[in-house]
């Protein structure tokens, strides 16, 4: 067996062990050849390969991304749901200056699809109830939490204009706004690749990165493949330079699509 046979071996018995598989180990099979002369290659006709500085950059634009909670008041009481207990929403959001978060107004409106907007008075109780959770990263992490102290501006829910910006109480170690870009182009072109950080489902944040490409684009609606849940709407649309171009919204099919 000569060396390289004897590494890939090798190789592959650790690989059994790490997997918890049983025995002494598979055998690798037969060991790839290499010839200097050959030039590697990228994979594409693009660059797809990032400044070593695009793993910091998105840890701390994750710093400004919070999971939003929203409690459900029905008649100024609070909605009970099956479990006895006060229904509750949950959607992201961003800092957008020091103590402004941005997020959708359907976030705030902790209602069903179908379903009418709150009463005044019932939105204004589900605004001022709303847990902001930062540093939500993992299982089992115990965020900071502060709260919401009023509604600054809104649009309208479910339109192209489905934003809200809310005023929150400021709390220890708290994170920059994030970056708006402001420069050309305004609408990025089809196959641009953006960064999506969310908490889905109310889940531990998590980063959709690059593999999410834009459709065809208006100056007031982006259109972009990616993985997102309930609980992702109001996430920042970042390019890879981590500025914000977009806030997420909804999502929907596309027909004729081939994935390659």
């Amino acid at each position: 067996m000569n060396e390289l046979a004897r590494v890939t071996d090798l190789a592959a018995r650790l690989l059994a062990r790490l997997a918890g598989e049983s025995g002494i180990g598979r055998g690798g099979g037969p060991p790839v050849g290499y010839t200097a002369a050959h030039e590697e290659a990228y994979t594409g006709a693009n660059d797809d390969t990032l400044p070593f500085d695009f793993l910091s950059g998105g840890h701390k634009v994750g710093r400004s991304v919070v999971k939003l909670v929203v409690p459900r008041f029905e008649g100024a009481q609070p909605a009970i749901g099956s479990t006895g207990e006060q229904r509750r929403y949950s959607g992201t959001g961003w800092l957008i200056a020091p103590e402004l978060v941005i997020t959708n107004f359907h976030v705030i409106c902790a209602r069903e699809t179908g379903e009418g907007d709150p009463e005044p008075a019932d939105l204004d109780l589900q605004v001022r109830g709303t847990s902001v959770q930062l540093d939500y990263d993992r299982e089992h992490a115990v965020p900071a939490t502060t709260t919401v102290t009023g509604l600054v501006a809104r649009g309208q829910r479910g339109g192209e204009r489905d934003y809200a910006i809310l005023r929150v109480v400021r709390c220890a170690e708290w994170p920059a706004p994030l970056a708006l870009r402001r420069q050309p182009p305004s609408i990025p072109p089809e196959g641009y690749a953006v960064n999506i950080i969310q908490h889905p489902a109310g889940m531990p944040k998590r980063v959709a990165a690059r593999s999410n490409l834009l459709r065809p684009s208006t100056g007031r609606e982006l259109q972009y493949f990616s993985d997102t849940l309930g609980g992702s709407s109001g996430s920042p649309l970042c390019n890879d330079a981590w500025e914000v171009i977009g806030l997420h919204r909804a999502s929907g099919p596309a027909a004729n699509v081939v994935v390659k």
